[in-house]
């Protein structure tokens, strides 16, 4: 519901449950607790957003009206949860309201799309779900966090194509079996190595974001991969990327596996790419010069999966803790902070997320250094005995401008 105040649109709040014992700004994002056991409860308990209520469900709520101090001695408790009441300006399906303030963290730019991201309650630029807000101003928030003015509303991934770079593949082509390199899904990638594939248009149930699936099948002792034809992704100074991905293996311990964004291949200045060399070993694997991606090494151990980044052949490697099971999906996921100025200069944050859950969370100057800003999308395998395949439901990347 909207009221009018002094010829001025803005929305009525509403008063939510909030389970938390932070401290809240005006403008914080706040989420549905998906975490509780029943339908109503969900519906009743707000929290900090996190990766399960705000990306694997949409649970949004909207942003802190005012100022929120938790008191432990006010606690109150709902079915045995303690927390307090919080009053929040609702998220609005229709057009932009104004004028609303959003708490931030960034170095924000006159017309930047922003929303909430998992972990954190302040908003930045908008790369794992639809914007929900537009900068009505530029305001550099990136060394002491506080408010900017924005319009807020729903805003589609389409709202400003020089902001905001979305790439979306559910795989449901509905190509039959073939040799990937003369018969391409719609021509968006390029075949490196010799394989097969097949991509089904039927829906895969036990994911269920993807509408078909493509399965990449090699000889044994060979490399293959595909990828994006030429640099899709610039990560250079200020912008963000996420990078989503459901794969699985169907036998670990025959292969070495790896997707994510990594050097992008070579154009010939005639629009002819070749793709380039995703892994040039296997078992161990070796990868190029550049790139930020997942990676199970079947040598080391049984599925393993590890999270890395490389420039100029100095990189980072941290184990995420998880194993891969043959033949079973799992979701990947990482999201990438360029910070501008002050106390965060030049740092890139990386949020490494394996079914849903926060792995890793690496802020360190090593990992900064390591962070390439020249990328194309690529997915590939290291066969090392017998013909195991990999297969890819669901990819998703978007990088704010």
């Amino acid at each position: 519901m909207l009221i009018q105040n002094n010829g001025i649109i803005q929305p009525q709040t509403i008063d939510v449950f909030y389970t938390g014992t932070d401290n809240l700004s005006e403008g914080m994002a706040l989420c549905y607790d998906y975490s509780q056991s029943t339908v109503l409860d969900r519906s009743r308990f707000a929290v900090k957003p996190s990766y399960l209520n705000l990306i694997s469900n949409p649970g949004f709520i909207g942003l802190v009206a005012e100022p929120f101090t938790y008191n432990a001695s006010l606690a109150k408790s709902i079915n045995s949860v303690a927390g307090q009441f919080v009053r929040v300006i609702p998220f609005h399906q229709g057009h932009p309201l104004r004028p609303i303030k959003v708490f931030t963290d960034v170095n924000v730019a006159q017309g930047d799309l922003l929303g909430p991201r998992p972990g954190s309650y302040t908003l930045g630029k908008s790369v794992c779900v639809a914007p929900v807000a537009r900068a009505m101003e530029a305001v550099d928030r990136s060394a002491t966090s506080g408010t900017v003015n924005v319009e807020y509303g729903r805003f589609g991934w389409d709202a400003d194509a020089t902001k905001l770079h979305r790439w979306v593949d559910h795989f449901r082509g509905g190509v039959s079996a073939g040799t990937l390199a003369t018969q391409l899904p719609s021509q968006d990638y390029l075949l490196k190595g010799t394989a097969t594939f097949t991509e089904q248009a039927t829906e895969d149930v036990p994911v269920g974001l993807g509408r078909g699936e493509l399965t990449l099948r090699a000889a044994a002792t060979t490399i293959v991969s595909i990828q994006q034809p030429g640099a899709q992704w610039l990560l250079t100074t200020g912008r963000e990327l996420f990078c989503r991905q459901i794969v699985k293996i169907d036998d670990i311990s025959d292969e070495d596996f790896c997707v994510g964004l990594f050097t992008a291949g070579t154009n010939n200045g005639s629009g002819v790419v070749t793709p380039a060399d995703l892994m040039t070993a296997a078992n161990p694997p070796v990868f190029p010069a550049d790139y930020i991606n997942f990676a199970v090494d079947a040598s080391a151990s049984a599925g393993l999966l590890n999270f890395q980044s490389q420039v100029t052949s100095a990189g980072s490697t941290v184990s995420t803790g998880v194993a891969l099971v043959n033949d079973t999906y799992a979701e990947l996921a990482f999201l990438v902070r360029n910070r501008v100025t002050g106390a965060a200069a030049n740092a890139k944050t990386l949020y490494v997320f394996v079914n849903g859950a926060l792995t890793n969370s690496l802020e360190t100057a090593a990992w900064a250094a390591d962070v390439p800003t020249v990328l194309g999308l690529a997915w590939g395998q290291g066969v090392i005995n017998g013909t195991p395949t990999s297969t890819i439901d669901y990819l998703e990347i978007n990088c704010h401008l």
